[in-house]
C-alpha cells in the first residue's frame, strides 16, 4: 500500500473511531493483542480477510457503544450520542424495510408458481420452490430454538405460555405444508 492510501485509510479509521467514542484507540493496528481494542490482522491471509475482520470489529464496537448509550437516560445523552442512536435506528428501519420487501416479493412469486399446474412448471420454478421451502424450514427451526432459549432465560420458577416445541400452550404445533 502506498503512503497516500495508508494516510487515507488512517484518516477514515480515525473518523470512525472518533464517531464511536474511541478517538485515542487505533482500530488499524496489526498487533495480535486485543486489549487496546485493536483488531488482530496478522495471519488472516488475504487483504479481503483483514478488511472483513476490521469491519466486523468496528461493527461490534459500534454495537457495544449503542447498547451503552441505550442504557443512559435520554436527558443525559450528548448530541453526538443522540445522533448516533438516530443514525442506527434509521439503518435498522431501512434494513427491516428491505427485508420486508424481499419477503413480500418471494411470497408473491411463490403464489404465482403454485398457481401453475405441476407438469407445466419449469426447472427454475421448481428450484425456487425448493429454495423457498428450505429457507422457510430453516427460519422456522431458528425461531423455535430462539423461543426455547428465551423460555429458558425467563427463569426456572416462572410459568411460560410456550410449549417445548415453540407453540403456545393449548394449541398444537403448527404444521407447515410441504411443497413439492
Amino acid at each position: 500500500m502506498d503512503t497516500s492510501n495508508e494516510q487515507k485509510f488512517s484518516r477514515q479509521e480515525a473518523a470512525i473511531s472518533k464517531l464511536m467514542g474511541r478517538a485515542s484507540e487505533s482500530v488499524t493496528s496489526t498487533s495480535t493483542s486485543t486489549t487496546s481494542g485493536a483488531v488482530p490482522t496478522r495471519g488472516l491471509g488475504t487483504k479481503r480477510d483483514r478488511k472483513n475482520a476490521q469491519s466486523r470489529a468496528r461493527a461490534a464496537a459500534l454495537r457495544d457503544r449503542i447498547i451503552e448509550i441505550g442504557k443512559k437516560p435520554e436527558e443525559l445523552r450528548t448530541d453526538e450520542e443522540k445522533q448516533l442512536m438516530s443514525t442506527n435506528e434509521q439503518r435498522r428501519d431501512r434494513k427491516n424495510k428491505r427485508s420486508r420487501e424481499r419477503s413480500l416479493n418471494a411470497k408473491t412469486e411463490l403464489e404465482r408458481i403454485q398457481a401453475i399446474p405441476e407438469e407445466e412448471k419449469t426447472q427454475e420454478q421448481l428450484g425456487f420452490l425448493i429454495k423457498f421451502t428450505t429457507q422457510r424450514d430453516r427460519k422456522n427451526e431458528g425461531d423455535r430454538l430462539r423461543r426455547n432459549r428465551m423460555k429458558q432465560n425467563e427463569g426456572e420458577g416462572e410459568k411460560s405460555s410456550v410449549q417445548g416445541n415453540g407453540s403456545p400452550k393449548g394449541n398444537p404445533p403448527a404444521v407447515d405444508a410441504k411443497l413439492p
